[in-house]
């Protein structure tokens, strides 16, 4: 279905892609995304991941255990 439509517009038939939509509604809402808004949230919290990724960093541990632990530190033992 989506690729039906898909080939309405490239070849310039919106009328008829229009007329699809509309035909293959109750179909279509299921892969909507829901509008500006969701994407945006999606959009904002992809860039708080990647601005939390790079703020972390690995530590190494000898001998003693440090107050505040991350996981994925890496411990060396003596």
């Amino acid at each position: 279905m989506i690729n039906e439509i898909n080939g309405y517009k490239e070849r310039g038939l919106f009328e008829l892609a229009a007329k699809k939509i509309t035909e293959y509604e109750d179909i279509l809402t299921h892969y909507s995304l829901g509008g500006a808004e969701t994407i945006n949230t999606i959009e904002e919290e992809i860039r708080n991941g990647q601005i939390m990724t790079i703020q972390k960093s690995q530590c190494v541990f000898f001998d003693n255990e440090p107050e505040i632990c991350s996981v994925n530190d890496v411990w060396i033992g003596a």
